[in-house]
């Protein structure tokens, strides 16, 4: 029809929410036996600069439907929506308890926008997704209204008729995706004549003021409700009077919004309370701060969204805290109510409420509450790992009845110790990625320790910061189907190989977001890797020889039990004390090692000495142990080719200097300097070297000190100079000290003494030439 505009409908942009109706596999349903339910748009009018409403129904056909979503595709130059309500028939305060929840898309339906200019080109912000489901029930939803939408129209649009494109799908009792749910699309028509402002559908909204008891000298806890009766309710305030020569309050901690509705949910409200004079315009701390013959005595608590206008469920509000008086009487202390309520535009709506009141002294019966419902959960798994070797931390997820369709976790590590190589390091779930029904994808990159900037390296990160943090994120990128519980991911974290023994924490920051893309409260425990270090060296025997014990005696019987694994030979043989055994053969046993093998070898003797004579000897093995290379883990200088164990490696220096070790990664083996903390360098101003080494981690430079020059201690009496005294030499010296020969510079140059030829005697016993390190 001319003026008529047609916007896109089904089979444009991306399906809705499968995850938002649980996900679900249609397959495993002959689409024969499945009814076809139909969710469709109505059509509204308005005139331009007031706003219409779009009523969306179900007509099951027969068949299960517990969950409903529609994409609604809009002219967003000429229309923008306000605000949805759920037919309050099937909404929280009926049996069935569905909730409604909203979000504005791109036209692709991939994106979440607030305008135009969140979206890629050629798209723009003209969807709105509303969903209709029950975290709490399966329960089906009956044939009719579920919900109606308010549309604002431009104050310059022309007369015209809009197309609203529908997408409808639905889910079952089990979660399975309804086959070919059908949907009529809506209009929405703008009239040439400015109408009056329509009234929502619904009735008038309440809020109403409880009822508690309390003992005098006790605090009673009094809750606040609402009840929206259709009405789309954004934000509310309300007026409590009470008397405060009984009653009191303990500004500002003693209202608290209810968490459901709180910071972080889908409403993501905030609260705000003041006490007030009587007649409602002075606020005031005391009654002294009020005109006679007003007093303190007025509680107002509103409850608005700063940053939305998204509408507030039916339910608890808040909770006030009122202490009662110690001399209080017994009786009812009324709480009279001035209630009011605003919708999405600020319009003031016609709101009821009833007065509360506290009754002292008695008991008085009040509703167990319902307890809330537990966030989900993303938490970080806790493993054992040698040092040099690769440890899987696993990270799961706990719904906790909540529907969350992404998640996306920091973990802080002490990057010192340990290191991830993005983005390889961490792997999705099987179950959960590409081509099964949660379809998500896993991205991974290494942050800064602010977690603002990318990083691959401490050199990457300024000031204080390093690159400690590994992000994780699961996401659906072409759909936002719910995630199971269980394993979300694995990442493997490289121990390094001169780690030192303990706990290490994963430090974990989770968050999680729902189909519509809103952040969910989310907890999640830390994690840990428990290190060991290398055990030592297994020691590598050779062939080894025990002497086993011999009897000599007639017959005797030789016995070799080696206890190592190994190849060993094992040689019987005698060993005779006082007296002389000469055996005359030999017998030998080769044993080929197991763990605990034992080897018996039997020999027969024909000892030529007296019989009662017997020698024996004890079995020993002997070992030849390897000596390792400079940076092998040691635990005595004995296993080190060098002869020092330093820092539990083998180094090529006795001991490391003030601000050394020897197990510095990437330079074990020789003494290297270490920051405080065991922290990496960033710049070569760090390092008393003045040169920083890149790499993970990054380390500092080997300070090249001279190397010590040896001198010879004076051998006195060595001549020839070979290190020896011999007897020649101190022959020579003593006629030299006597006067028989004549003097020579090496034997002396002055008169001989007694201490020179006494020490000449000392290096001819023990040799000399030691060095001595020059100071």
């Amino acid at each position: 029809m001319p003026g008529s505009r047609r916007l896109p409908g089904r089979g444009t942009g991306t399906a809705l929410v499968t995850s938002l109706l649980w996900g679900g596999l249609l397959a495993a349903f002959p689409a024969a036996i499945v009814a076809q339910p139909s969710i469709d748009a109505g059509a509204g009018a308005g005139a331009p600069g007031s706003s219409a409403f779009i009523a969306v129904t179900l007509t099951s056909n027969g068949a299960t439907v517990v969950a409903t979503a529609n994409d609604l595709h809009f002219d967003d130059a000429l229309l923008q929506p306000v605000g949805c309500t759920i037919n309050p028939a099937i909404g929280d305060g009926s049996a069935l308890k569905k909730t409604l929840v909203t979000g504005s898309l791109c036209t692709d339906g991939s994106v979440s926008c607030v305008s135009d200019d969140d979206c890629p080109a050629p798209n723009r912000c003209d969807v709105l997704r509303v969903g209709v489901f029950s975290i709490f029930n399966v329960d089906v939803i009956p044939d009719g209204l579920l919900f109606t939408c308010e549309f604002s129209i431009a104050a310059d649009a022309s007369p015209a008729t809009l197309g609203i494109g529908n997408t409808a799908e639905a889910a079952d009792a089990q979660g399975n995706d309804l086959l070919d749910v059908g949907g009529a699309d809506g209009s929405l028509t703008i009239t040439g004549a400015v109408t009056p402002t329509p009234t929502p559908p619904g009735g008038t909204p309440a809020v109403d003021v409880g009822f508690v008891s309390a003992a005098a000298g006790e605090s009673a806890a009094v809750p606040v409700t609402l009840s929206k009766n259709g009405a789309a309710v954004v934000a509310t305030a309300n007026d409590i009077h009470f008397d405060n020569a009984v009653l009191s309050l303990d500004l500002p901690n003693a209202c608290t919004i209810n968490p459901v509705i709180g910071a972080g949910t889908t409403p993501n409200k905030s609260l705000f309370a003041e006490t007030l004079c009587s007649d409602g315009a002075t606020s005031c701390s005391t009654d002294t701060d009020c005109v006679n013959p007003n007093r303190c005595d007025v509680l107002r608590v509103a409850i608005v969204g700063l940053t939305n206008t998204r509408t507030i469920p039916d339910g608890i509000l808040y909770t006030c805290q009122f202490a009662v008086a110690a001399a209080a009487p017994s009786g009812t202390q009324v709480l009279r109510n001035s209630a009011g309520t605003s919708d999405s535009l600020g319009n003031d709506l016609v709101t009821t409420g009833s007065a509360g009141g506290i009754l002292i002294g008695a008991a008085f019966p009040t509703p167990t509450p319902t307890p809330l419902p537990v966030p989900p959960a993303v938490d970080v798994g806790s493993v054992s790992a040698v040092a040099g070797e690769i440890a899987a931390v696993p990270v799961t997820l706990s719904k906790n009845g909540a529907m969350v369709a992404a998640t996306a976790n920091d973990i802080q590590f002490d990057n010192a110790v340990l290191s991830v190589a993005t983005p390889d390091a961490c792997a999705i779930n099987p179950a959960i990625g590409a081509g099964t029904t949660a379809n998500k994808s896993l991205f991974a990159q290494t942050l800064c320790s602010d977690a603002t900037v990318s990083c691959s390296s401490d050199l990457d990160c300024v000031g204080s910061n390093w690159c400690n943090v590994l992000r994780v994120a699961i996401v659906g990128l072409s759909n936002t189907a719910v995630i199971p519980d269980g394993m979300l991911y694995t990442c493997q974290f490289a121990v390094a190989a001169n780690a030192a023994s303990g706990m290490r924490v994963l430090s974990n920051s989770p968050g999680a977001s729902d189909p519509l893309g809103n952040d969910l409260a989310t907890n999640g425990s830390n994690g840990s890797i428990l290190i060991s270090t290398v055990p030592s060296p297994t020691v590598r025997l050779s062939t080894a020889t025990p002497t086993s014990t011999t009897t000599a005696t007639h017959g005797p019987v030789a016995t070799a039990t080696p206890s190592y694994t190994a190849l060993v030979v094992a040689t019987a043989s005698n060993t005779a004390g006082p007296a002389t055994a000469t055996p005359t053969n030999t017998a030998s046993a080769t044993d080929t090692a197991t763990a605990s093998a034992t080897g018996t070898a039997t020999a027969t003797e024909t000892p030529t000495v007296t019989p009662t004579a017997s020698a024996s000897a004890s079995p020993t093995p002997t070992s030849t142990v390897t000596p390792e290379p400079d940076g092998s883990a040691c635990t005595a200088g004995t296993e080190c080719l060098s002869g020092f164990c330093v820092d539990a490696v083998c180094c090529g220096s006795a001991a490391c200097g003030a601000r050394q070790r020897c197990d510095v990664f990437g330079a074990a083996g020789a003494c290297s300097e270490q920051l405080p903390g065991g922290k990496q360098c960033r710049r070569d101003s760090d390092c008393e070297s003045s040169a920083c080494v890149p790499g993970t981690p990054s380390r500092c430079a080997n300070v090249i000190r001279p190397t010590p020059t040896p001198t010879t201690r004076p051998c006195v009496g060595d001549c020839d100079g070979d290190g020896t005294v011999a007897v020649p030499e101190l022959v020579g010296l003593l006629r030299v000290a006597l006067g028989a020969a004549p003097r020579t510079p090496c034997q002396t140059a002055g008169p001989v003494r007694i201490e020179q030829l006494l020490t000449a005697i000392d290096n001819a016993e023990s040799r000399c030439g030691a060095l001595l390190t020059a100071r």
